[in-house]
This record gives structure tokens, sequence and C-alpha cells, in this order.
């Protein structure tokens, strides 16, 4: 849906002396200094924003996340197949070249798995080939591992300088599993609007009507529980939350407006002779920041949801778990592989595993 909204007075205040007809501009208030000055006060009331209040989700492991974006769920697991078809395929190789030539140490289908996932991670083992075949096999290999590590590396470093945090918006909020509130107040406010005007509810404001109301305090009590996301007015929320709530826990809230992802435009006539010079006035005034000045509201300054200076990129312990249980794992693995080598050269051969 769009929409154009068209906000403002006919004059400034210190035109009213220049009125010439008394009837000319309607409304009459208008045209009094005490209805110019009412309006001078009364023309930032659309800066009142209204919106949801909701505790930031949960984010998934940073490591999950980031590391696996340049490919999805069904290339990984390609590749984890391929992987594995072509080590069995190596090893075939291996043990034939064994049967022609009848030299060289069995190593085992393990050495060919580190074989690929070394080749894959740009850390390539000795590799030990005398027929051309398993040396072709090989190449082929290490091009096309390079290929693809190099098809992750830029597209996980483009992710790194693209990555942005898209945060909640409404789509979500209305699409997900939270509950939805709103205070009284807002509910009073939709309810006298309709009846003060004579008019029917809409159909939004009949979806509203049907919410559940409750008082601040209530709500932003079942926000900090749970799942709610609860609508009002920032203004009325704000000294509540400050007086309530100690800087960790408002920092873990964050708001979406009602109203967003509203384009601002400049509109000049089709008649303007200062259009490219107006065009680069905007562009120069947008470089150097005087534009987002401008436009930027002030109540976005004073606002305790505002934690960007107390956010900082730190990795957390519980971002290590998962990796760190799999490295013990692994190396236990490892512990016992050798425990049963020792074991089974001290019994064949009674030497220490790996001496001929």
């Amino acid at each position: 849906m769009n929409a154009t909204f068209i906000v403002g007075t006919l004059f400034h205040c210190g035109n009213i002396s220049e009125y010439m007809h008394m009837h000319k501009y309607d409304p009459l208030w208008r045209q009094t200094w005490t209805g110019c000055d009412i309006i001078e006060v009364l023309q930032h009331i659309y800066e009142f924003k209204f919106g949801f209040i909701l505790k930031r989700p949960n984010q998934p492991s940073y490591i999950k996340t980031f590391y696996g974006r340049p490919f999805t769920k069904r290339l990984w697991g390609c590749l984890y197949g391929v992987a594995f078809f072509v080590a069995i395929v190596l090893y075939i190789m291996k043990c034939w070249e064994r049967r022609i030539l009848g030299n060289g140490f069995d190593y085992g289908f393990s050495y060919e798995m580190l074989m690929v996932t070394g080749a894959l991670c740009q850390h390539i083992p000795p590799v030990y080939a005398s027929l051309a075949s398993r040396r072709i096999a090989y190449f082929v290999l290490f091009m096309f591992s390079y290929v693809i590590y190099s098809y992750y590396t830029s597209n996980l470093l483009s992710h790194l300088v693209n990555d942005e945090d898209h945060g909640m918006s409404l789509d979500a909020i209305t699409h997900g599993d939270y509950e939805i509130v709103m205070t009284n107040d807002i509910k009073y406010l939709i309810y006298e609007d309709a009846i003060c005007h004579h008019k029917n509810f809409t159909a939004a404001e009949k979806s509203l009507m049907e919410l559940e109301s409750v008082t601040i305090p209530e709500g932003l009590d079942r926000v900090k529980r749970g799942k709610t996301a609860l609508l009002s007015d920032y203004t009325s929320l704000y000294s509540v939350l400050k007086l309530t709530y100690d800087m960790h826990e408002i920092c873990e809230l964050i708001q979406v407006d009602l109203i967003s992802d509203i384009t601002e435009y400049f509109f000049v006539s089709k008649n303007f002779p200062y259009k490219e010079e107006f065009k680069i006035g905007m562009l120069r005034a947008k470089e150097v920041g005087i534009l987002k000045r401008i436009i930027s509201k002030n109540h976005d300054l004073d606002s305790p949801l505002d934690c960007k200076n107390l956010h900082h990129a730190q990795a957390k312990i519980d971002q290590l778990y998962t990796p760190m249980s799999i490295l013990v794992v692994i190396y236990i693995c490892a512990a016992v592989v050798v425990i049963g080598e020792r074991m089974y050269f001290h019994k064949r051969f009674k030497s220490w595993p790996y001496i001929e």
C-alpha cells in the first residue's frame, strides 16, 4: 500500500500581518496569532511514535550461522557425500597400485579421507603415488578443491562485509509466535476516536480492539518473561522502563515502529528551473551528513532502547561449547585408536606402532 501524507501550514507566523482578506484562507483559526502559535507547537505531533516493544530474540550460534552461510544445507550434504565417494575411489586406486607394483605402505582408508579433507581445506598431506592414473586423480581433486575453497572464502568475506542486523519487522511479529497485547491507553484512544467522529471501526481498528489490553507495568512484565509484543506509544513506556529496569534488561528489548519503511521525498514543480542544482545540493547534503541530521527525530536520541554504546562484539563461552565438544570427542576417539594400535602392534611385532 502506497500513501502520501501532506502535512504543513499555509504560512509562517510572520506572515499573519500580510493577510489581506480575512476569510481567504480557511479554516479561520489559522489566520490568528493564537492559531498560528498552536500550529507551531503541534507541527511535530507526527513524531509521537507508536510501535511494539518486545524482547530481543535469542540468536543462534554465531559459528553455525556465519560459517555456514556460503553454502546451503543441501550443498553441504552434497559436498560431504562427494568427499566420501572420492575417498573410496582413491583408496581403490591405491589398492590397485599396490597390486600392480607391489610396493608402498598401506595407510588405509583413513589416510585417503585425511587427504580429501586436507584438499578441501587447502592443507594437503604428503602424496605417495607412483602410477600416472593416481597422480591425475589427485591433481583433479586438488584443482576442484581449490575452486570450492576459493568460492567459499570469497562468499564468506562478502557476508562479513555486508553483514547487517535486520532485526525484527512487523511481518516477523505478525507471522511469528508472538502474543500481541496493547496498553489500555491505546485501546481507549481507538475507541474514543470512533465515538467522537461517529464512525464505524475499520478492519484494522477491529483487529486492534480484539487484542488483550493490559497496563504498562503488566505489559512490560509479560514482555520480559516471554514472547510477547506490547503495542503502545514510546513516550509512555520510556519513563516506566527507566524507573523499573536496569540498563542490561532495557538493552534486551527492541522496538518496532507501527509505521515502518516510510520513504521521505522532496517534490518540486515541473517548471522548477533549478532541478539539477537542487538535486546536486541534496546529494552533497546527504554526503556530508547534513540531510540525515535534519530529518532525524530528536526523541530517538533520548530513547532508552538505544544501547549501541553498550554492546561490544565479544565471543561468549556458550558459542564455543559445540566446537570444543566436537574437538574433545575427536581427541578421545584418537586416543582410543592409539591404544588399540599399540596393543595390536605390540602383540604382532613386539615394537612401537608405525615402526617397520
